[in-house]
């Protein structure tokens, strides 16, 4: 059984992201223990935190799906193509809010 190179493609693009979401997601934490450990920091920063922190899980979330997709397509699961697809449209959605908040 031959493996499409669009499936691998797709495949090493959700892994890398949702290992860089992830390593993004342990930083936070790691910030975030440090901070309570007694760690000075600005204000500013120290508000931002505040803001991330919250959604810390969801973001895990979607780190764990966008790997769990990763390997579920470049094995020829057929539910990973929509985990896959679901994940993409978050990113896609998520990118462009972000964007869209920056124009004036």
């Amino acid at each position: 059984m031959s493996v499409h190179p669009a499936r691998v493609v797709a495949s090493l693009a959700l892994l890398a992201g949702g290992f860089i979401v992830g390593v993004s997601v342990l930083a936070i934490a790691f910030a975030k223990v440090l901070v309570d450990a007694g760690m000075a920091i600005r204000p500013a920063d120290a508000a931002l935190l505040g803001d991330l922190v919250p959604v810390l899980p969801f973001i895990g979330g979607f780190a764990i799906a966008s790997i769990l997709a990763g390997l579920g397509v470049l094995a020829g699961q057929v539910r990973a193509d929509s985990v896959a697809m679901g994940t993409s449209v978050v990113a896609v959605v998520g990118s462009e809010m972000k964007d869209s908040s920056r124009r004036p």
